[in-house]
């Protein structure tokens, strides 16, 4: 009968020890870093201790003392971690906007035969701090231009002057571009018996096709005339006449 005992309670402490093992190694991996396995193997030790012990009030309370504490553990390890609700927002870095620019300048100088003499277009492009500032997509400032326009007879003297400013084109442009500069005057072309020139307001930022087209054109009087460029459009739409024709 005694050995029969015994061995009842063997296999109950190597149960226990089996449990153990399990708690430790599920604890190890999840929940924390120690060295949990030495810690159990102790406690074994100590239970294979008292469960030599004969009195069987003793291995009773030894017994439920493991049961209660691979119990408890067990319930520990169960147990979820608690879930945080605050939302972490990373915060974006802010875009520096730059200092307010210039645009280069040029100039450009041209002979041009036109009503039976040469003249000379001189076409000049600076910046101005004095006006008011102008904007590109991002809400960068720049300098906006002054545009000098000069036509010179073959004696140097002088046919047309004109400084141009933004201001000269407000009621032709969109309000699209009313925040733009004044990009460029151009000579294009002898449009019959007048200059044609080809004038621009936009987007600053010389990365940027946003602009307004415009044509402004001189008279052989030298009377001054602006209109918008439709000329681009309607070579697009006679493009695609002449093809549906040839289809």
């Amino acid at each position: 009968m005694q050995n029969i005992n015994n061995n009842f309670l063997m296999s109950i402490l190597v149960l226990i020890q089996f449990t153990f093992r399990l708690i430790s190694v599920y604890l190890q991996k999840y929940v924390f870093y120690l060295n949990v396995q030495a810690y159990f193997i102790c406690m074994w030790n100590i239970f294979y201790t008292f469960a030599r012990m004969k009195k069987t009030n003793c291995i009773k309370k030894v017994i439920r003392c493991a049961a209660l504490c691979a119990a408890a553990l067990l319930v520990a390890s169960c147990a979820e971690k608690p879930k945080s609700d605050n939302i972490i927002v990373h915060k974006r870095a802010k875009v520096q906007k730059k200092q307010t620019q210039a645009m280069s300048g040029y100039e450009d100088k041209r002979n041009v035969e036109w009503l039976g003499a040469t003249y000379k277009v001189c076409v000049e492009r600076k910046s101005d701090n004095t006006l008011p500032l102008t904007y590109e997509e991002q809400g960068n400032s720049y300098y906006d231009n002054r545009i000098s326009v000069r036509v010179l007879r073959s004696d140097g003297s002088v046919f047309f002057e004109r400084t141009f400013l933004k201001t000269d084109f407000t009621q032709y442009i969109s309000d699209t571009y009313s925040k733009g500069a004044l990009l460029g005057v151009v000579f294009d072309c002898v449009d019959g018996d007048a200059l044609r020139f080809a004038a621009s307001v936009g987007s600053p930022d010389k990365m940027s096709d946003e602009y307004e087209p415009l044509v402004v054109k001189i008279s052989r009087l030298g009377a001054l005339s602006v209109a918008k460029d439709t000329k681009l459009d309607t070579a697009s739409e006679d493009e695609l006449e002449d093809e549906d024709d040839g289809v």
